[in-house]
């Protein structure tokens, strides 16, 4: 039988729903840091130099080059191509390359009736930001999102892939749309 006397200072655990807050608010900290850098890194990166012995440069043809790479895409005039790549760069740290969103995080894009119900609305939630809770699909979210620093017609191509693609049946965006939700400013 032994006998342990209570301590005058017992450890307190913390809590298992605040540490996973904690972690959440973790995640988010590193989207809204990894995703910038990760941009710039790669704006500023050079382009590869590919150097080919001269076998090879007798055997070259254009037609076998990828033209699928994300700077194509990027330059590609279809708005559900390009807007897939900025989607990529700039969306999927945080909503997941599926659109399902991290769950107690970061809302879902696929299947989302707050996306579906105002395309506007997310409009200016790309371009100004969003702050404060939200709910989607009956759930609740309390986080952030910072504005999107892209070109209106950069908007309208990621919002345009974000609408029509996982299933979600929205409009396309225009550019003229984004401009006009740009000229008016944040919504109080």
């Amino acid at each position: 039988m032994s006998s342990r006397a209570p301590s005058a200072n017992p450890q307190r655990r913390t809590p298992l729903i605040v540490r996973l807050a904690y972690g959440q608010l973790a995640i988010a900290a590193l989207a809204f840091v990894a995703v910038p850098a990760l941009a710039l890194k790669k704006a500023y990166s050079p382009e590869p130099v590919v150097v080919a012995n001269s076998a090879d440069e007798t055997d070259f043809d254009a037609s076998d080059t990828d033209t699928t790479s994300a700077d194509g895409a990027l330059a590609s005039a279809d708005p559900l191509v390009r807007g897939e790549a900025l989607y990529a760069q700039s969306c999927a740290a945080c909503h997941q390359p599926t659109g399902t969103g991290i769950p107690g995080a970061f809302p879902p894009l696929a299947g989302s009736d707050y996306l579906l119900a105002d395309p506007e609305r997310a409009v200016g939630v790309v371009l100004h930001g969003l702050v404060g809770p939200v709910t989607v699909n009956g759930v609740a979210y309390e986080s952030a999102m910072p504005p999107m620093p892209l070109e209106d017609a950069d908007v309208a191509a990621v919002l345009t892939y974000v609408l029509q693609t996982w299933g979600n049946q929205g409009p396309a965006v225009s550019a003229d749309t984004v401009a006009r939700i740009r000229a008016a400013g944040p919504k109080s």
